[in-house]
């Protein structure tokens, strides 16, 4: 059982969680979107999840309580998140005080997303680092070439190169969990070789 319910819960549990991690470009969004197209996934997004509860009430004075008012929008006195990732990205410690304000709340409402779903996909780079491959049946480690994650953050993202190095230093930790995964998709080719290797894989899950 890929995770507890709460005293009196009356959901039962998935009977499918996969957790899908990998550094930034390497494509785990991309074969988190197949799984949804083809095996009619739910997509459970870290990334839409940190948006929404960053901006909560209670977050959001911890994190300018931590970081200061610089990083609130001034126009609208939500968190800049843009401003808060140039800090994070560069400072290790920094990020690691982030993560510590926002995995809490984004753990509640990852279990709530869980519930009443037969076929689950969390997507999340920190998958491991933040505990999150506890509620998964199996995880799935998406990576590539160096050479390519630069190509796509500079074509697709319009990345600066600075950026691009920042952040995929700071997401060292997530190539080290690459060895703890059930499966590992290599995704240095084309979009249709990554839809067979996908296949291939969902083929030995639902054996």
């Amino acid at each position: 059982m890929p995770w507890a319910i709460s005293p009196g819960g009356s959901n039962p549990s998935p009977s499918v969680v996969i957790g899908v991690y990998g550094i930034i470009g390497s494509g785990k969004s991309r074969v988190a979107q197949i799984f949804k197209e083809k095996y009619d996934f739910k997509i459970i997004s870290a990334d839409e999840i940190g948006h929404k509860v960053i901006n909560l009430p209670e977050v959001k004075e911890k994190i300018v309580k931590e970081f200061g008012r610089s990083v609130l929008d001034k126009d609208s006195y939500k968190i800049d998140r843009t401003c808060l990732g140039d800090i994070v990205f560069s400072d290790l410690e920094a990020k690691k005080k982030l993560e510590d304000i926002l995995w809490q709340y984004m753990t509640e409402y990852i279990k709530e997303e869980l519930k009443g779903s037969k076929r689950v996909l969390i997507d999340a780079a920190v998958l491991f680092k933040a505990g999150w491959n506890r509620l998964c049946n199996h995880t799935i480690y998406v990576y590539a070439p160096v050479y390519l994650i630069f190509l796509r953050l500079i074509n697709k993202r319009r990345y600066p190169l600075k950026k691009i190095l920042c952040i995929i230093k700071s997401q060292r930790e997530i190539a080290d969990d690459g060895n703890r995964a059930t499966f590992k998709i290599y995704n240095n080719s084309s979009v249709e070789n990554l839809h067979k290797k996908v296949d291939c894989i969902w083929k030995k899950i639902s054996s």
